[in-house]
């Protein structure tokens, strides 16, 4: 039964009314009241109640407040009547509920000290509190920051899902996706303009933020930005090898696109002048251009004549049979002479040019040089070393010497209207005719000269043999040939004497074998000694020990007079014989001249009284080879073989009517030669009377000399050409 206080007003009407009434004592009264639970919390109004195991209520008339109840956190109420209040629940320093709202709710009760009053969200975890670290896209707030755990740099786009950490949830929230870096919040689908080139992908486009232009080809000044760039998206292997734009601003500018020239823009990124597409260091004239409107603001000369091969340009090198112009002269298969300058020579001889180890050789004699009489020159034209290195490389068209060597210096007389040399390995040798003064008396003596290459590049004239001379008469034909011995064998001729001279190299030393001058009485001769004669060195033939020309070859010497047959002096033997020679078809021409390069002697001349000049005929080992340039007056030809084509230079009468003799080369199969004139002017454009030429060819190079005049100035020019195709 639950007990009723009962009201003091009610045991007033009892008393003044004694029936109905129930009377009790005042110490029942207190039992009674003490023990009461009013609020029925199980808890009794007083600690004075008899009852064993009952406890005292401290708010009898609250159901939540008595001391056997469990505290409520936050609640503002006292539950458990311990005069203490939870408002952190997992004690981590942070409530659950704040101040503000806890006395709002009731501001009975003392609210707790606690560490601080940031908001608990989740008080039942120690390790979710404002001040906990977070970890993202595992669902859980746990910095109570109330932020989106998808979205850690709260920009308002969560991470892509193939960004996501192993393990992590699922997001199914509002927000959008495709954060490609989740840790800056200046980075989302949502930037409006991504900067390129900073190695940043800010609007998470994953397009290549170093390719500007989109056309997959990258300019990167920073190559730590763009390693960056690669390893954070990805781009490792894809466009690596793209490197080479030079405008990414222009998707047709990259490396390897296709470059239309001579519009001023590297369209391909070679940084190769746009005016130069064979990059030879020419360009076209402006008039060639696709729009020679176009300005150029390079500072590369113009003259090209095909941009597209960069073998052809000014002063490039002739190729003999290609018919192309390399050089841009107009002409397809010569190159322009390169001259001595004027005045330098006064009446040079006829030239011989030839080539020593690493080096090309012209060897001229002259009445006089710069001044100084009777002066014989071997100029020098050593192989080159290229711009840039690499290994020597034979002479340009038109290369300078380095170097001259004086082979004769000699004041008192004259040379002879030829001379010979012979080339090989690191040594040539020059053979001459000369009136030096001997006892008094000037006589017309034969010389060998032998030059030897020095270790420092020098050419050194290490002795010469002189031979003796009989007469005053100069010498008009002369020939210096290696004999089957290995020996030099000069040989020299006028109207009246025949000139033998052998010297031989034996180590260091050069000496003479034989010196021997034939003198003939004409009057009792059937004809006359020719002036223009060339040497034979056949094999060699044992003579008797007696004999001055033991062991020596059988010499011969075709000589050709003006008019009269072909005469051979045989030497090889104790008597002077004089014979008509074999080629009985020279009868009555009149041979200019005699050169014999290699043992190929080139005749010239000329029939007054036949159909036909005789041209060249072409002469090897005593037999006629062929005949060629029969239409032409021909003054002098300089002839030479390799791998069975023909190559030979010829000085020929006006064939342009311009007053002048001219250069002809003639190349190719020697049954059906190519013949091309050579442009023989000074630098100024003026044609250079021809008087004579020499040639030489190798794998590497035609070497042309020629001699000639303009008015009273005389010259003596080179130029170098390639072998026919």
């Amino acid at each position: 039964m639950r007990l009723t206080i009962v009201p003091r007003s009610l045991l007033l009407v009892c008393a003044l009314s004694v029936s109905g009434c129930t009377y009790v004592t005042n110490s029942d009264w207190v039992d009674l009241t003490d023990c009461l639970d009013e609020d029925g919390d199980g808890a009794v109004r007083s600690a004075s109640c008899a009852t064993v195991g009952v406890v005292e209520d401290c708010e009898d008339d609250r159901a939540d407040r008595a001391p056997d109840l469990e505290e409520i956190p936050y609640d503002g109420i006292d539950n458990d009547c311990n005069g203490l209040e939870i408002v952190d629940v997992d004690n981590d320093g942070f409530p659950g509920v704040l101040e503000a709202d806890w006395i709002a709710n009731d501001d009975s009760t003392q609210y707790p000290a606690v560490e601080s009053q940031q908001l608990d969200c989740d008080d039942n975890n120690g390790a979710i509190r404002p001040n906990a670290g977070e970890t993202y896209y595992d669902g859980i707030d746990s910095n109570c920051d109330g932020a989106d755990d998808w979205d850690a740099d709260g920009d308002g786009y969560v991470i892509s899902a193939n960004l996501l950490p192993a393990g992590a949830l699922r997001y199914d929230g509002p927000l959008p996706g495709g954060d490609c870096d989740d840790a800056a919040a200046n980075i989302n689908p949502g930037v409006a303009t991504d900067a390129l080139f900073d190695g940043i992908d800010s609007n998470c486009d994953a397009v290549n933020e170093f390719d500007g232009d989109g056309d997959t080809w990258m300019d990167v000044s920073d190559v730590a930005a763009f390693n960056a760039f690669v390893q954070r998206f990805g781009y490792d292997g894809l466009f690596l090898s793209n490197f080479g734009d030079c405008d990414d601003t222009d998707p047709t500018i990259f490396d390897g696109a296709p470059d239309a020239f001579y519009d001023g823009i590297d369209s391909n990124c070679d940084s190769a002048d746009d005016f130069d597409q064979d990059e030879d260091g020419v360009i076209l004239n402006q008039d060639l251009w696709p729009d020679p409107s176009v300005t150029y603001t390079g500072d590369l000369p113009q003259g090209d004549c095909d941009d597209e091969d960069p073998a052809v340009l000014p002063g490039a090198l002739e190729i003999l049979g290609d018919l192309t112009d390399q050089d841009c002269d107009g002409a397809d298969e010569t190159s322009p002479i390169q001259f001595w300058q004027a005045n330098a020579f006064d009446g040079p001889r006829p030239p011989v040019v030839g080539a020593i180890d690493g080096m090309y050789v012209l060897v001229v004699a002259t009445d006089s040089f710069n001044g100084t009489d009777n002066t014989g020159l071997a100029i020098q034209f050593p192989w080159v070393t290229p711009i840039g290195g690499g290994a020597d490389v034979p002479p340009p068209p038109t290369a300078q010497p380095n170097n001259r060597v004086f082979w004769e210096f000699r004041g008192d007389g004259a040379f002879s209207a030829q001379i010979d040399a012979e080339f090989d390995d690191d040594r040539f040798f020059v053979g001459a005719s000369h009136l030096r003064a001997t006892l008094g008396t000037l006589k017309n003596q034969i010389r060998i000269y032998r030059h030897i290459l020095q270790g420092n590049g020098t050419i050194a004239l290490v002795s010469a043999r002189d031979g003796f001379g009989s007469t005053d008469e100069m010498y008009t034909g002369l020939d210096l040939e290696r004999d089957t011995n290995g020996d030099f064998v000069l040989g020299a001729c006028s109207q009246n004497v025949a000139h033998f001279k052998i010297a031989q190299e034996v180590g260091a030393n050069f000496r003479q074998v034989l010196d021997l001058e034939q003198t003939f009485d004409v009057d009792t001769l059937p004809t006359s000694i020719g002036n223009s004669c060339f040497v034979d060195a056949r094999d060699p033939l044992i003579r008797p020990t007696s004999s001055p020309l033991e062991s020596r070859p059988d010499l011969v010497m075709h000589a050709f007079n003006p008019g009269q047959k072909n005469l051979e002096i045989d030497s090889a033997t104790d008597a002077d014989i004089i014979s008509d020679g074999p080629d009985g078809t020279l009868t009555g021409f009149t041979v200019n001249s005699v050169v014999q390069r290699d043992g190929i002697a080139a005749l010239t001349g000329s029939n007054p009284g036949g159909p036909t000049p005789l041209g060249v005929t072409l002469r090897q080992n005593g037999i006629a080879t062929g005949a060629y340039l029969q239409t032409e007056q021909v003054f002098w030809a300089s002839a030479a073989e390799l791998d069975g084509d023909l190559y030979m230079a010829a000085v020929v009468e006006d064939n342009d009517s311009d007053g002048n003799n001219d250069v002809v080369i003639v190349y190719g199969n020697p049954s059906s030669p190519t013949v091309t004139a050579l442009p023989i002017l000074t630098t100024d454009g003026t044609a250079i009377d021809a008087q004579g030429v020499s040639l030489w060819v190798d794998d590497d190079r035609v070497f042309i000399s020629v001699t000639g005049s303009v008015g009273s100035d005389d010259y003596v020019g080179w130029v170098f050409l390639a072998p026919a195709l």
